[in-house]
């Protein structure tokens, strides 16, 4: 069975990382379940759509990569940057706390 009927029979986040092989930390993938499947979900559109054709063991290594480097994000709790769209130009903005009155500036 191809990897995307696998992922499309998927009842959990879970699965996802049974699938794949990948281990994982049940309180981790709880914290950021939708999280994981929202990006997950963006990242094998692009795996798909991308120009080249794939094997599919070129496509199962590619997801397997996807869903540890989203795990591995959410473990050491980074958030991505969120896209902000001002006018025609999609920019990145990385949210940062800046330091207080109190705090010597850098």
């Amino acid at each position: 069975m191809s990897i995307e009927a696998l992922l499309g029979q998927m009842e959990s986040v879970e699965d996802i990382f049974t699938t794949l092989e990948v281990s994982y930390d049940s309180r981790v993938v709880s914290t950021h379940r939708i999280r994981i499947l929202r990006r997950f979900g963006r990242e094998f559109e692009a795996i798909r759509r991308a120009a080249e054709p794939h094997s599919e063991a070129e496509l199962r290594a590619r997801c397997t990569e996807a869903i540890k480097t989203i795990y591995e994000q959410c473990e050491r709790g980074m958030r991505e940057p969120e896209p902000v769209f001002i006018g025609h130009a999609p920019q990145l903005v990385q949210l940062r706390r800046g330091p207080t009155r109190d705090e010597p500036h850098s």
